[in-house]
């Protein structure tokens, strides 16, 4: 099992700390390739990373495109609690481009605090 390092916006930190979000969305690049079931994540808070939250990797979901990936669970797993699919995937290309999203396809991390 691995201890792996990943930086998270002040928002998305807090809702994983108070368990309102147990599904982290990044791109399934080489790094996220390297995730595995059981093994741990240390997220660090931006923008000053003075704070850290440990979780474990209790599922990954890998699907071609973030719509794929929303349309398969409630918007409140991923801490977007009322949003409508539009309105997450618009979010989430405020954060990665639809290149991106096509060369590396996308994953959810399924999170257990620990």
């Amino acid at each position: 099992m691995e201890t792996h390092e990943m930086k998270l916006f002040e928002k998305s930190f807090e809702k994983i700390k108070n368990k309102q979000k147990d599904i982290e969305v990044r791109l399934f690049d080489e790094k996220r390739r390297l995730i595995k079931l059981g093994d741990k994540i240390k997220f660090r808070k931006l923008p000053n990373l003075n704070e850290d939250i440990l979780i474990e990797v209790v599922g990954l979901s890998v699907f071609p495109t973030f719509r794929d990936l929303f349309l398969n669970f409630s918007s409140e797993r991923f801490g977007h609690g009322g949003l409508g699919i539009d309105e997450q995937i618009s979010r989430v290309y405020e954060i990665y481009d639809k290149q991106a999203e096509t060369k590396n396809s996308v994953v959810g991390i399924h999170l257990k605090l620990i």
